[in-house]
């Protein structure tokens, strides 16, 4: 496919307003009318210093010459860019006056209330280099608005409470404009505000800067204007802002990416593989020419174990292709999902691609890269390849499947790039996770199986003087109150179909729905557009689900880990007399537990076999399944709190699924006689 190469991925306005109108000035800070201005006249107040002697920013003269009315209009913006424009120019004059040491003496400790000095320290190492990189001021912008933004969170909470989770909904609350001053709340506003404004931070973070669309002064403006934020708060004695804990992605998930993509990199930089993969991403037409050393930085970078700097280029490419399907000219903002377009693809095994980009991106049990990374969630410098390599995949992915040039570039690692996605399967959609929970609740219960009971009443009637056991009749009614759910041998069960009969309780079928392949892409996209009045959705079952599913995990982990304890007691002869009485109990009803939560597993199992065709069940069906799937979880949490360690009630336990089981059969019955 011969893909396009656009000039620019910005509006005219917003390029207009990037590129010239915050530029109208020199490198003194002195107005410099464009062509269509020069008939203006420049106010004198414009002109001269709005850098302080001591580095700082004079805010409240800058902000008066802001229009009065301050709206949200592109007018207004327009009019505080061009008083700021001048400002623009003056910081990165200062920033290029000053030497490192008069840096790390003026500078850096008036930063210290952002927790982010070695941020604002590889930045500004970025911004005094002689020759401008423009790939490195579109990332000292990407990082500096990211730390930036969690700072302004931080000083936020000082008066507030729940912080809002937008930075244009932050900049307009009144708990951050009391403690900054009306001053520092416009400017921040006009460069990092709204959509109208100059809007920075969004136009970095969703891709649509190219090489030489940033200039490096709106870089050194956002850092002396962090400063000046703190001699604001120095200034209110509020010099040790409390920090919010980092987001820090769990062992969990960074270990399912590793697994499900092994995690193929691209090599060091200058191997064989490492150029591979640049040429087929500069040569094969998926890459844009204006952002072509955003491409080369973000590889150099993830070499370099920079994992986290590659994300903002993916990100990029991905509207690329995206205006190459729709033929849409000029888009402002755009999910990085929705720029995959179907139609490009070629066949049903290549829309995987979009179950990894789902995965990593917006499932809320997924990692959640780019939003954590953009809102300064995560630590930069902590970040690994587990969390960034899938982008890597998938930018290679789509080179390979939207060029002909691939042919050319059959190197090993791309391959299994590409087969890597060809294979994978969603992890982090609820549908997935709910598997996920599934197979752990069976293997927990597994494990419930192994634990030494036998041992433990032999020992029990050994210390107390050869005391015989009384006889398990309790295990005896369960065992029959279960079978009652048995599924009657030669009743019909179609193959990963719910059973109208009964439940399936050999654990070998139960297992299978761990594996039930269930389509998860957009699989819920139509519920909005279809809602019935009454009827539960899809979504709101598998919600019901996991958090049953979530409560007999917890119930059998409790279960497990007090046989365990007082295993350990029983052996050390550290019980005493109640405790001991309590263990009988417990050795009594553990393998009715079992039995009993096996039956409840074969319920989860039984839903989880409704799902394929849930669309096709009736609206009786429906709120049948919901007010059965709400008894199970009120059963659930209840017997939760019955095996916690505070409770230990063992045989209120038992007893309690036991009047569950009678629930479950008329539930199964109803069921029948409405699918008849």
């Amino acid at each position: 496919m011969n893909l396009p190469s656009p000039a620019t991925a910005l509006s005219p306005a917003v390029k207009h307003l990037i590129c010239s109108v915050g530029c109208e000035s020199d490198e003194h800070g002195n107005v410099v009318l464009t062509e269509e201005r020069e008939s203006e006249t420049v106010d004198s107040r414009q002109n001269g210093p709005f850098v302080l002697s001591h580095g700082g920013l004079d805010m409240d003269r800058i902000a008066s010459l802001f229009p009065v009315d301050s709206d949200n209009t592109a007018e207004y913006f327009q009019e505080a860019v061009q008083v700021l424009a001048p400002v623009f120019a003056q910081c990165q004059s200062c920033l290029r006056a000053l030497s490192f040491e008069q840096i790390e003496a003026t500078l850096m400790p008036r930063l210290q209330w952002t927790q982010s000095q070695k941020i604002f320290h590889d930045c500004l190492t970025l911004l005094r280099e002689q020759q401008e990189d423009n790939a490195r001021n579109i990332l000292v912008l990407l990082l500096v608005t990211a730390v930036l933004e969690r700072a302004l969170g931080n000083v936020y909470l000082v008066a507030g409470s729940q912080c809002p989770s937008m930075l244009k909904d932050l900049l307009v609350t009144e708990e951050l404009t009391s403690t900054l001053g009306i001053s520092a709340i416009q400017i921040l506003r006009a460069v990092i505000g709204p959509p109208t404004s100059l809007n920075l931070r969004n136009v970095a973070w969703h891709g649509f800067l190219g090489d030489k669309e940033l200039p490096r002064r709106y870089c050194c403006f956002l850092v002396i204007l962090a400063a000046s934020i703190g001699d604001v708060l120095t200034g209110k004695g509020l010099c040790d802002i409390p920090q919010r804990p980092f987001f820090v992605w769990t062992p969990a998930v960074k270990g399912r990416l590793r697994a499900a993509l092994q995690m193929t990199d691209c090599g060091e930089e200058g191997t064989d593989d490492h150029q591979c993969v640049k040429r087929l991403l500069r040569e094969s037409g998926i890459t844009q020419p204006h952002t072509q050393q955003q491409w080369d930085l973000a590889l150099r970078l993830y070499a370099q174990g920079r994992a986290a700097c590659f994300l903002p280029a993916c990100d990029s490419q991905g509207f690329h292709v995206y205006r190459v399907a729709t033929r849409v000219v000029h888009v402002y903002h755009v999910n990085l999902c929705d720029c995959v377009p179907c139609n490009l693809l070629g066949s049903k095994r290549d829309f995987l691609v979009h179950d990894l980009l789902h995965d990593v991106l917006f499932y809320p049990e997924g990692p959640r890269v780019r939003d954590h990374l953009s809102h300064g969630e995560v630590e930069f410098h902590a970040v690994d390849d587990s969390v960034v390599t899938p982008f890597l995949h998938v930018a290679v992915f789509l080179a390979r499947r939207l060029s002909p040039l691939s042919a050319l570039l059959d190197c090993t690692q791309c391959t299994m790039m590409e087969h890597r996605v060809q294979s994978y399967r969603s992890m982090f959609h609820p549908v997935a996770v709910l598997q996920h929970k599934f197979a752990e609740l069976l293997q927990h219960l597994e494990n419930l199986a192994a634990l030494p009971l036998t041992q433990m009443h032999q020992t029990l009637e050994g210390q107390d003087g050869g005391r015989q056991s009384e006889d398990n009749a309790l295990l005896t009614r369960t065992q029959e109150t279960v079978n009652s759910l048995q599924r009657q041998q030669g009743e019909p069960n179609p193959n990963n179909q719910p059973d109208h009969h009964g439940l399936e309780l050999h654990m070998d079928v139960v297992r299978k729905a761990c594996h039930l392949h269930i389509p998860t892409l957009y699989r819920w996209q139509h519920e909005a557009g279809t809602e019935r009045v009454g009827v539960m959705r899809e979504s709101e079952c598998v919600g019901l689900l996991v958090r049953v599913t979530e409560e007999v995990s917890t119930v059998v982990r409790q279960v497990q880990s007090t046989v365990q304890l007082r295993h350990q007691q029983l052996t050390a002869k550290q019980l005493r007399s109640r405790q001991r009485d309590n263990l009988r109990k417990l050795l009594l009803c553990t393998p009715c537990l079992r039995i009993l939560v096996s039956a409840v597993c074969a319920a989860i199992s039984w839903c989880l076999q409704c799902l394929p065709d849930f669309s096709s069940l009736t609206a009786p069906q429906c709120r049948l399944l919901q007010k059965f799937l709400k008894a199970m979880l009120q059963q659930c949490e209840n017997l939760r709190t019955l095996t916690s360690p505070e409770k230990n009630k063992w045989t209120e336990s038992v007893e309690l699924l036991l009047t569950w089981v009678p629930t479950c059969r008329r539930f199964l019955l109803t069921w029948h006689q409405q699918s008849a």
